[in-house]
């Protein structure tokens, strides 16, 4: 949830308030801790900063403040950590990113625009996609629910996109082929990995929590 939401008494009652915060400083961030009665924890990069003095717990999840733009590194060990927080065995993280990395990249597109689809727990994993698509490659971006993109969402979609579904888990992944044969309607083809097994395990794209995801592009 956005800081602003809380700030603006849209949160949903709690006990424990998580705030992220990479450089520890976002004013937003800061307010809506400050106005916050319960526990208050804060994830971050810099274990000093103005939200660290306001908040009862401190969890540094990098080493230093990350010098890129985009903070990549950052959001997924933040995410790595609030994970852990709840109890998730996070330990497999660093291995997955290093096989991310040495993976063959997918290549650049001529296409104008990328569409990113997922659900459950994938829903914040395609948000950060779009972000970091936008922010780090300046590509028009968009960002939809599995279910919103088959209910109204696909009209404003054409074979000028490149689409990624992200097959996500339990129902999530029984609707992810319905959004991709949608996709198929309008031209884009399914595009499998050779070095995968057929109908499934195409690279997911990188994030704290994604899941297989299948590609869809003309």
């Amino acid at each position: 949830m956005q800081a602003l939401e809380v700030v603006l008494g849209s949160a949903p009652e709690a006990d424990v308030l998580v705030a992220i915060s990479h450089e520890g400083e976002t004013p937003l961030t800061l307010e809506a801790v400050e106005g916050f009665t319960g526990e208050k924890w804060l994830i971050t990069g810099t274990p000093d900063g103005p939200i660290a003095r306001a908040v009862d717990h401190v969890v540094v999840a990098t080493p230093e403040v990350e010098k890129s733009y985009c903070h990549t590194v950052s959001y997924v060990c933040a995410v790595a950590a609030g994970r852990a927080l709840q109890g998730e065995d996070v330990s497999g993280l660093p291995a997955s990113v290093e096989r991310e990395l040495a993976a063959d990249a997918l290549g650049a597109s001529a296409h104008d625009r990328v569409v990113v689809v997922g659900a459950g727990r994938d829903t914040a994993t395609v948000s950060e996609a779009v972000l970091k698509l936008r922010e780090g490659s300046r590509v028009a971006a968009e960002a939809h629910h599995t279910e919103q993109l088959l209910h109204g969402h696909l009209a404003a979609i054409d074979d000028s996109a490149r689409a990624f579904v992200l097959e996500g888990e339990g129902r999530a992944a029984e609707r992810a082929p319905d959004a991709m044969r949608a996709l198929a309607e309008l031209r884009l083809r399914h595009d499998p990995r050779p070095d995968q097994p057929s109908g499934r395990g195409h690279r997911p794209l990188p994030a704290a929590h994604g899941r297989p995801c299948r590609s869809a592009w003309d």
